[in-house]
């Protein structure tokens, strides 16, 4: 007989918390490390065409004004894709759902993207439906699932990913962010080019705590490294990089 693995990566602290049956299915152990990625990349696939698939739904629910019908296609979602009830992922904080997320590696990223963008689903419509305001925790727990998946070396960002994380970037503006969550959204405009936004937030982090001074160092580093013509796009000449060091 096969061995098992859980795709879900539910930690055993926790699993009892969502119930056996809202586990999704196990894939066998594969013999080669070869085939097991071919696998993981199939289940991928067909994760985010699930994943589209909802979307397209609830987005039609949207247009009809029939916001419980899309809550309960998401609640499905949550539990078919990610094998969690959606009610209680409130009661996770952001690290917690990283963590539960990521026990295989391997699919971590695209489980972080589908999660953060079934949250900033979940939040438009419990506010479109009346069921409160706009959901800040909702959106800051989607920010940093939607940050971490792209930032991932091995991942692949889905064609909408810029697009979701621009419209949950607007939502959480002026908000205090996590810690963690402000370092990886530095990281993000970094890797966009957009230096100036990103020097923002790591000299707002320096101010929380002097130890975040190393850090910064290597982000003016890295920038030195860049053109001066990549340095100019990214609002952050290289006179300003220079005098930013030079205040460390």
């Amino acid at each position: 007989m096969k061995a098992l693995v859980d795709i879900a990566g539910i930690p055993p602290y926790i699993s009892a918390a969502f119930g056996s049956d809202s586990l999704p299915v196990c894939l066998p152990v594969c013999p080669s490390s070869r085939r097991k990625r071919v696998i993981e990349r199939d289940y991928i696939m067909r994760m985010i065409a699930m994943l589209t698939a909802v979307i397209t739904k609830i987005m039609g629910f949207k247009t009809q004004r029939e916001y419980p019908q899309g809550l309960l296609e998401l609640e499905k979602a949550c539990k078919s894709l990610l094998g969690v009830d959606a009610d209680i992922l409130e009661a996770f904080t952001e690290d917690q759902l990283v963590e539960l997320l990521a026990r295989d590696r391997e699919l971590a990223p695209s489980r972080w993207y589908i999660l953060g963008v079934l949250l900033q689903e979940r939040s438009e419509l419990l506010r479109l439906s009346g069921r409160g305001g706009s959901d800040i925790g909702l959106e800051l727990k989607s920010l940093r699932l939607l940050l971490e998946s792209f930032l991932d070396p091995d991942a692949t960002p889905a064609p909408d990913h810029r697009q979701r994380l621009g419209q949950v970037i607007g939502l959480t503006r002026g908000q205090d962010l996590p810690r963690r969550t402000s370092e990886c959204l530095a990281r993000y405009f970094e890797s966009l080019g957009e230096f100036a936004k990103a020097e923002d937030i790591h000299l707002d982090l320096l101010d929380q705590d002097p130890g975040h001074g190393p850090e910064v160092r290597r982000f003016y580093e890295r920038l030195l490294a860049r053109s001066d013509q990549d340095l100019m796009d990214g609002n952050l000449p290289r006179s300003e990089v220079r005098e930013g060091l030079e205040r460390l």
